[in-house]
C-alpha cells in the first residue's frame, strides 16, 4: 500500500487502497490496542488522562495533547472519526474544520504501512479543571521545543504553523493568533 497527502487540500490519495472495510478495521484496532496505548503515569487509573498522539515509528515526536475519563474510548473514538475505511476522501465529515488537521495526519498515518497513532497517557489528573490547566501547560512546553502539534491551541500559543494542515486549518488560526498578538502589545 502506498499513499501520498495533499496538504493544500487536506486529501489523502491512495494508489492500492486499502481494503479493510469498517468492521476488520475496526477488529484490527481492538486487536492490536494494547500495543498503540500506554500509560507511564505510575498512578492508578482515576479521574481524567492527559494524554498525547504520535506516529508510533517516533514517540517522541508528539502531535496531539488530549484529555480523556476514558482512554481506550478516545483512542476509538480518534480513530473512528478518521474514517480510515473511506479511500481518497478528504475529511469532510470533521464538523469542525479546526479539528480536520489532526485527523488527515491520522489517515495520512494510515496510508503509510497501515499505522495507526500511538497513544501515551503522560498522567492522571483529579478534576477536569486540573486537566484542562495541565493540558494547555503541556500544550505550551511542546509547542516551544518546536513540535508539529495539530491542537487548535497551538497556534495561539505560538507553534510553527503545520504544513499538512489542510487550507482554513490551523494555519488561519495562527495567522489569527499573531493579529492578535500584536493588538496586545500595541
Amino acid at each position: 500500500m502506498s499513499g501520498r497527502a495533499d496538504p493544500s487540500a487536506g486529501v489523502c490519495t491512495c494508489a492500492g487502497a486499502s481494503s479493510d472495510t469498517q468492521a476488520l478495521l475496526a477488529r484490527r484496532v481492538r486487536r492490536e490496542l494494547p500495543y498503540l496505548l500506554s500509560d507511564e503515569s505510575a498512578a492508578e487509573p482515576a479521574g481524567f488522562a492527559l494524554y498525547t498522539l504520535a506516529d508510533p515509528r517516533d514517540v517522541r515526536r508528539v502531535r496531539y495533547v488530549g484529555q480523556t475519563a476514558s482512554p481506550r474510548r478516545r483512542y476509538l473514538q480518534h480513530v473512528r472519526t478518521a474514517r480510515l475505511w473511506l479511500v481518497a476522501e478528504t475529511p469532510w465529515w470533521v464538523r469542525v474544520p479546526r479539528m480536520r488537521a489532526l485527523y488527515v495526519w491520522i489517515r495520512e498515518l494510515y496510508l503509510d504501512e497501515a499505522r495507526l497513532p500511538f497513544m501515551l497517557i503522560r498522567e492522571w489528573l483529579a478534576t477536569a479543571a486540573e486537566v484542562r490547566a495541565r493540558e494547555r501547560q503541556l500544550i505550551g512546553e511542546l509547542a516551544a521545543c518546536g513540535l508539529p502539534l495539530l491542537n487548535v491551541e497551538a497556534g495561539r500559543l505560538g507553534a510553527p504553523p503545520e504544513p499538512s494542515a489542510p487550507a482554513g486549518g490551523a494555519r488561519e488560526l495562527s495567522a489569527g493568533a499573531s493579529r492578535r498578538a500584536r493588538r496586545r502589545t500595541a
